[in-house]
């Protein structure tokens, strides 16, 4: 099995990349040029630089082509300070762009988010059909996740 992990020099795709490679899959992985120092166990994966809201989509087919499976875990997190627009790039646009280089590409598309989708306080007993929340306690960050959870759902076949 063939896959590509976006985020996986962060915390949840690092780990997500390292048990794949532990499982046997042929593992690729999307990663900025500040990502490029890879944990010892990645270094046998193959690399694309790629840099969501600034680099051009048709260079995400070569990463995609022949996975069976991507898992989107690259985002801009909530961090103080940064803009709607620079979350909306990476988050939104960047997922919109990343399933439209899996189109015909790849097989499945599993897109990790937050539980921050669902509204504070957290809610017990969430799964995949729950629905998002944008209300007032939905900071830039969660907006931006909410906002590509939709469009997912909306381009799922």
């Amino acid at each position: 099995m063939r896959a590509l992990v976006t985020g996986g020099t962060g915390f949840i795709g690092g780990a997500l990349a390292r048990k794949l490679v532990e499982l046997g899959w042929d593992v690729r992985l999307l990663t900025r040029a500040s990502g490029k120092k890879l944990l010892t166990e990645l270094r046998s994966c193959r690399t694309f630089v790629y840099e969501f809201g600034r680099d051009r989509a048709d260079r995400l087919a070569a990463a995609v082509e022949g996975c069976d499976a991507v898992f989107h875990a690259a985002a801009i997190r909530n961090r103080w300070g940064t803009p709607r627009e620079a979350y909306d790039a990476v988050n939104v646009t960047g997922t919109s762009e990343l399933l439209s280089a899996c189109r015909g590409r790849a097989g499945r598309f599993v897109y990790l988010s937050s539980v921050g989708v669902f509204g504070y306080p957290g809610i017990m007993g969430i799964d995949e059909t729950s629905p998002v929340v944008a209300d007032g306690s939905a900071g830039e960050y969660h907006l931006s996740k909410i906002a590509a959870e939709n469009l997912i759902r909306e381009r799922a076949p």
